[in-house]
């Protein structure tokens, strides 16, 4: 009897420790929430590179070397066969969201939840391709605050793979679309500062040029007045530093043909193309806008001594 007592009260313990935890989590999610709406949440370089590839590594090792489209289509289902049970990625898709109520939050507030450290107000909005490989991704960023002397612990991040709810975007509720256009612009606007992760930059070889959403963050980010950098993959970054480019060389824009995963949002944007004076303007714009970000990186890698200055770049400015 004893014993059976002893097994209900370990059980009742269980039970209020469980119901504190889920407490404790709730009002965690609702701080981020809040914070949310005053300013977008980022999760910092040093968290994704030591607690997030740590996590994928351990948790989810077939995914270690490949891409975040490989990785958001093992969590959330392919288009057109999204999952309504995602893979419970950090936590996040168990989580419930004090927004409407129902499991499934960003994976940012899920790192929030259990390693507040790594989450804060976004510091730096990064344009970038679902289609590079995690490891190289989340190294070029770290790569990217050492080469510019910034702590990769204070450097908080805005990535879309992490910091959108992408039950909302990838399978939302009839009639709750999201406008991605708009609430790019307002969260690129509140960061005010960009970095492009480019995985080539001279002749039609970059990937980064033929997809929309790149080419128009580019765009919105030159007529915002938004300073952007360049942080290069680490074949692109090797390249780089072993042959100094020529900003003449650089990659050709044509948005025309630029593609998006979602129909949808290619219409949006050349809409907003259209407005604002047509694609061969924007090609022309963002075509400038990049290599001038090209010739600031030359000039602090010139700075830092990290190559010798060549007379055929040199005759290139």
């Amino acid at each position: 009897e004893q014993k059976r007592l002893r097994e209900l009260a370990q059980k009742e313990e269980q039970k209020r420790l469980k119901e504190l935890a889920q407490q404790e989590e709730q009002k965690r999610l609702g701080e981020l929430a809040e914070k949310e709406r005053q300013h977008p949440q980022g999760v910092s370089v040093h968290g994704l590179h030591f607690f997030f590839l740590d996590h994928l590594h351990r948790e989810y090792p077939g995914h270690k070397n490949g891409t975040f489209a490989e990785l958001g289509d093992y969590v959330w289902g392919p288009i057109g066969k999204r999952k309504d049970n995602p893979i419970d990625l950090l936590q996040h898709a168990r989580m419930i969201d004090p927004i409407d109520g129902v499991p499934g939050v960003s994976l940012c507030h899920a790192i929030g939840v259990t390693k507040p450290k790594y989450v804060d107000n976004a510091t730096l909005f990064v344009s970038w391709l679902w289609a590079y490989r995690i490891q190289e991704f989340v190294d070029t960023l770290y790569e990217y605050c050492k080469d510019h002397g910034k702590d990769p612990a204070e450097v908080f991040v805005w990535v879309c793979f992490f910091c959108n709810v992408q039950r909302r975007w990838l399978k939302p509720a009839p009639g709750c679309a999201l406008d991605g256009v708009k609430i790019f612009g307002k969260n690129l606007a509140a960061i005010n500062h960009m970095v492009c992760v480019v995985d080539d930059y001279e002749g039609d070889q970059t990937k980064y040029f033929s997809r929309i959403w790149p080419v128009y963050e580019v765009f919105v980010a030159l007529t915002q007045g938004i300073s952007m950098d360049l942080a290069f993959l680490p074949l692109a970054l090797k390249r780089f530093r072993e042959k100094m480019p020529a900003r003449r060389n650089i990659g050709k824009v044509d948005v025309s043909h630029a593609e998006a995963t979602l129909p949808e949002d290619k219409n949006s944007i050349m809409i907003k193309i259209a407005e604002a004076g047509g694609a061969e303007n924007v090609n022309r714009e963002v075509e400038l806008k990049i290599s001038d970000a090209l010739g600031d990186e030359i000039s602090r890698c010139w700075k830092a001594d990290l190559w010798k200055e060549s007379s055929e770049t040199k005759a290139s400015f």
